[in-house]
């Protein structure tokens, strides 16, 4: 019987990144043929190409020529150039030569997925990061519960729903990420007010739980957490005194599966808080930091992944 060959995997990501760094070595060590695309560098660096015609759509990145069903992306991430719409001009130059990057770089990993390449995650998944809002309903759509959740960019309707809920502890965070949730009080209501003609906020009660933290790969769930952390946000700090590895109902599961496969996510980690035996909905991330959790609760997530992409 012939040994099926492992597919070749494709790493895109900044070259600074530091899961993705730890994952291609990892990848290098089990001796499977793989490159580190440095999105920083790219397309100047790497020479890539798209050529269609009668039968054929043939792709080539790096060293790689004819990427089809013997190869699998593991995308990090894709720079995204912070664009000041609200000072077009200065910036129209950089915008279009990014749009340009954008374009010549989805289109190359679109195509080799209509080649039969195993694409984790495809790069239109990425923007359901700065969905917030949308993510909520699709929880919720799924069966998942989600916290009371109000978005404004307008100050008078923020402190109506803050009066409104005074009864309640409420949090509050960018409508696309990008800072750490915060204590909603009179503080920081005075803080957003000079903020609010560029940003929207989502405003939240607070859960106050256990963290949960699920990761899935190829639409299955492989490992739920429990992360143990006095801090209102563990990211700003990085603040986790312990891990537990967790069981959780089958009900989440299949709706997580369901939810994470309407999106299109191979590939992506969901945060929950848990009161008793109610779960509720916070984020899902496309490209979720691993490796922290991997060392700290001994699951060898790394590897899961590897043998996804290698399949």
């Amino acid at each position: 019987m012939i040994k099926k060959e492992n597919k070749k995997i494709i790493f895109i990501a900044d070259g600074e990144d530091y899961n993705a760094n730890y994952i291609y070595e990892k990848t290098k060590e089990k001796g499977i043929n793989t490159i580190f695309i440095d999105t920083r560098k790219f397309p100047l660096e790497y020479e890539s190409l798209i050529y269609l015609t009668d039968g054929i759509n043939k792709v080539k990145m790096g060293n790689y020529i004819g990427i089809d069903s013997n190869f699998s992306f593991f995308i990090r991430a894709i720079f995204i150039n912070a664009f000041n719409p609200f000072n077009y001009s200065s910036d129209e130059k950089k915008f279009h030569s990014y749009r340009n990057y954008y374009s010549f770089l989805y289109s190359l990993v679109n195509i080799a997925d209509l080649n039969g390449a195993k694409v984790v995650n495809s790069p239109s998944t990425f923007w359901i990061h700065f969905y917030k809002p949308y993510t909520y309903a699709l929880a919720r759509k799924f069966g998942m519960k989600i916290p009371i959740t109000f978005v404004s960019n307008k100050i008078r309707s923020i402190i109506k729903f803050y009066k409104e809920n005074k009864n309640k502890e409420l949090v509050i965070k960018p409508v696309a990420g990008g800072d750490t949730v915060k204590l909603l009080n009179q503080e920081q209501l005075e803080k957003i007010k000079s903020t609010l003609d560029y940003k929207t906020y989502i405003i939240q009660e607070r859960i106050p739980g256990q963290e949960i933290r699920i990761f899935l790969i190829g639409y299955k769930t492989i490992i739920s957490l429990h992360l143990i952390t006095d801090d209102l946000d563990y990211r700003e700090k990085q603040n986790i005194q312990e891990i537990k590895v967790i069981d959780i109902p089958n009900s989440l599961a299949n709706s997580i599966i369901k939810f994470s496969r309407y999106i299109g996510l191979k590939f992506c980690a969901l945060d929950f808080k848990r009161i008793g035996n109610e779960y509720y909905f916070l984020d899902i991330n496309p490209a979720p930091m691993f490796v922290g959790f991997e060392l700290k609760s001994g699951f060898p997530i790394t590897d899961k992944i590897i043998n996804y992409l290698s399949k």
